[in-house]
Parts: structure tokens; sequence; C-alpha cells
């Protein structure tokens, strides 16, 4: 896991996440790489469970990005082809704590069960967390996504949840990855 910041190196704003998937590429969201309050992503952490201390047993190791990747389709605001690259400024040392994640190639989902971790916010508006969290997900299938989230932002989604190009995933009630005010 991966968190991702911006600012200065002596005042690092830490506030999206990504996956490590090669020794110098973190997979993450587009959307993440430039924040109107932030500015552009320019700090990737990896190995790190608990961001408000050093004397865990975590291992973390910083980096700069050297190359930020965006899909060529994506179009801000939009969510649509929200994905990009990270390129680090130099090879991951692999550890315990440190090791890249197995990407799914397949067009298909063919598990129900999915997990998704990072250091979000753990009720609506609330803070992040500095603990990294972890929440075992469902997969939902095209048409109850479109139940289940019924409302989604026209201004993110114009065509509603496109099923190739996003997996759909839910937690159990009051367990999810997005905290929305019901």
């Amino acid at each position: 896991m991966a968190i991702l910041g911006s600012g200065e190196e002596t005042n690092k704003q830490w506030h999206c996440g990504g996956s490590l998937i090669s020794k110098r590429f973190v997979l993450t969201a587009a959307h993440c790489l430039d924040s109107p309050k932030l500015g552009l992503v320019r700090w990737v952490r990896l190995g790190d469970l608990d961001l408000s201390t050093d004397t865990d047993d975590a291992d973390p190791q910083d980096f700069s990005v050297y190359r930020r990747v965006y899909h060529p389709n994506y179009k801000p605001p939009s969510r649509y082809n929200d994905i990009a690259l990270l390129q680090l400024d130099r090879q991951v040392a692999l550890s315990a704590y440190v090791s890249p994640a197995c990407l799914h190639v397949k067009k298909e989902v063919n598990t129900t069960s999915l997990t998704a971790s990072g250091w979000g916010k753990k009720e609506y508006l609330g803070d992040f967390s500095n603990h990294l969290l972890k929440i075992n997900l469902f997969h939902v299938n095209n048409i109850d996504c479109r139940n289940y989230y019924p409302n989604v932002s026209r201004r993110l989604l114009s065509n509603g949840i496109l099923e190739q190009l996003q997996v759909c995933a839910r937690g159990g009630i009051g367990r999810d990855t997005c905290q929305v005010n019901n």
C-alpha cells in the first residue's frame, strides 16, 4: 500500500492512496495526482502502518515522484478512465512491508470477496486515519450497483456506472470505503 503526498519535503501532506505494482511504479487514481488545495503529488511512502509515529513495527520508505502518467482518455472532472501511474525516483527495497500487489488482468471478476485498504476517513466529513485500514468488500454486478448507487454524480459519471470501465463493490451496512451522508 502506498500513500501519496504533496507539499514541500519538510511538510508533506498525505492525501491519497495507491498500490505498488513493480519496483518503480505505483498505480493510483488519476484524480489524486493534482489536488486543487495541495498541488501535484510529489511524494510516495511505502511500508508504513501508522503515519503519526516512527516507533511502530513498520519499515517506511519515502520516494519522490519521477514521472506521472495519466490514462490518455482521462478527462477531469469525470471519473471515467480515472487511473494513473507514478514512476518513483528509484527502485524500492522489497521487504515484509513492501511488496508489489498482484494485478487482476481479466475483464471478469470471478470472486465475490474483495479487499480495500488505505488511510481514509472512517466517517462522513471525518478526519483521515493515521492508521492503515483494511475492509473486506463484496463484488456487485452492474445492475445491482446501479440500484445501490442511484444518485451517482452526473458531473463525475455522466453516463452512470459503466461495467466495461469500472468494478463495483460495497461493504456491509455502515461499512464501506466511502462514507456517505444518508
